[in-house]
């Protein structure tokens, strides 16, 4: 199993799946996208899909170590969070698990980017907190929404309140997601 991580190196400390290789790309000026994620899709687009083709180049140099997409963790957190609901939303395809912590799919409310695909029951964990500026609980429920249209099995958490920054509490729940779909998809699948 690999990992692409966006923005979150925390999950270098992370037990259970610290022992894992993980590529991480580096968000050009510290910055995926230059302006809010829920901002008109011309204002990000072209640095959308730059930052797109990066994660790409990163998915298919896992594919050609001879890992399958089955055997590949997405995780990120915040822009990251964003850019890897975009690009699994875009490039459907079954992950063994994906961790959206404070992130959703990119553009104005009610923007319609004809999302389209299967996920193949993907676990994936996405995440804000009710009093997030950046990330509204709202564009979570609906990025989750799309995610279960395309056929994933997903999870929100929507804490109280935090700081727009990975709680303690999201690592450990994160792994535990992840660690569970080891388990699970094989359960389902026989059920």
């Amino acid at each position: 199993m690999a990992a692409i991580k966006t923005h979150c190196l925390c999950w270098s400390s992370c037990k259970g799946l610290d022992h894992y290789p993980a590529l991480i790309p580096s968000a050009p000026d510290a910055s995926w996208y230059p302006d809010k994620f829920m901002a008109p899709k011309e204002k990000n687009e072209e640095a959308l899909d730059d930052a797109l083709k990066v994660i790409w180049m990163m998915h298919n140099q896992l594919l050609s170590l001879g890992f399958k997409n089955e055997q590949i963790l997405l995780i990120g957190f915040s822009q990251g969070a964003c850019l890897l609901s975009q690009y699994v939303l875009t490039k459907p395809v079954k992950f063994k698990a994906v961790a959206l912590l404070t992130g959703g799919y990119l553009g104005p409310e009610g923007v319609d980017w004809k999302f389209r695909g299967d996920l193949g029951q993907t676990p994936i964990y996405i995440t804000t907190a009710k009093n997030d500026d950046w990330v509204p609980p709202a564009r979570v429920e609906e990025t989750a929404a799309v995610l279960k249209l395309m056929n994933a099995k997903v999870k929100v958490d929507i804490f109280e309140e935090r700081p727009h920054e990975i709680s303690p509490i999201e690592i450990p729940l994160s792994a535990q997601f992840i660690i569970l779909s080891f388990f699970t998809y094989s359960f389902y699948k026989c059920g």
